[in-house]
């Protein structure tokens, strides 16, 4: 095989090329595919995957990648890479508490429609969410790749081969998160969860969670208009929230 060699590739098991050695390289780089992709030439007797074939350079899955987005390069860190450690603790925090208060909001919404209140009960109520959140991130992550918070933020979870979370990860890392990140909503015990995990986070490089099941986490640069739009939900957010909050308790004190 040589540089000029013709290569093809199956992508959705579609049969994709013909493309040059070198561009399929570069492809592999930029991780438009992986290590798993089938591909062909005619020194080939059938398809195989690229990770068995000793003329490409697989190195290039443990660098910083580059993902091309229309004429734009969007370089992505990954936290799980001991040359490219950007933990981003704060980043991870407030992707979370987008996603926590957004279906704080949609249920207390539903409850009050629903002439249920659940002023009295705040601490279950809190514990409830974190709870249910693990069953729609789940489908959240399955579905659609990423939750509101991480999209907004720019938090890409992947698998130890790039791809997108099955329903056993997706699952098995929302409970870890809701037990091992947040204590499961215990009071103080969430604190001390989060603290831990925030340290380990910050001194590895990795949450206990990825490390142990070798998740992937790839940080964005989140920009200026994403920070400010951050900054403007949660003022919008919790100003009429603890007004609203606060003329219950009043009403029902």
């Amino acid at each position: 095989m040589t540089e000029k060699a013709v290569w093809y590739y199956r992508k959705e098991d579609q049969k994709e090329g013909p493309v040059s050695h070198e561009e399929l390289q570069g492809m592999l780089d930029r991780g438009e595919i992986d290590s798993t992709t089938k591909i062909w030439t005619n020194t080939l007797e059938d398809w195989v995957a690229i990770s068995e074939v000793e003329h490409f350079n697989l190195s290039s899955l443990d660098e910083t990648p580059t993902i091309e987005v229309g004429k734009k390069k969007v370089s992505y860190v990954r936290e799980t890479d001991e040359d490219y450690v950007r933990p981003r603790p704060w980043i991870r925090f407030w992707a979370r508490m987008v996603d926590y208060s957004l279906l704080y909001l949609v249920i207390s919404l539903l409850s009050s429609y629903l002439g249920f209140l659940f002023v009295p009960l705040q601490p279950i109520f809190g514990m409830l969410i974190l709870f249910i959140w693990i069953f729609v991130e789940t489908l959240l992550m399955i579905s659609w790749g990423t939750t509101p918070g991480k999209w907004l933020l720019r938090i890409t979870v992947k698998d130890e081969f790039h791809q997108k979370l099955n329903f056993s990860d997706a699952l098995n890392r929302s409970f870890s998160v809701w037990w091992l990140g947040m204590g499961a909503g215990l009071p103080i015990v969430f604190l001390v969860t989060m603290i831990v995990a925030a340290v380990k986070l910050s001194n590895t490089g990795m949450t206990s969670w990825d490390r142990r099941s070798n998740y992937r986490i790839f940080h964005g640069k989140v920009g200026v208009a994403r920070t400010i739009v951050t900054i403007v939900y949660f003022i919008c957010y919790f100003w009429p929230f603890s007004w609203g909050q606060f003329e219950m308790m009043q009403v029902h004190g």
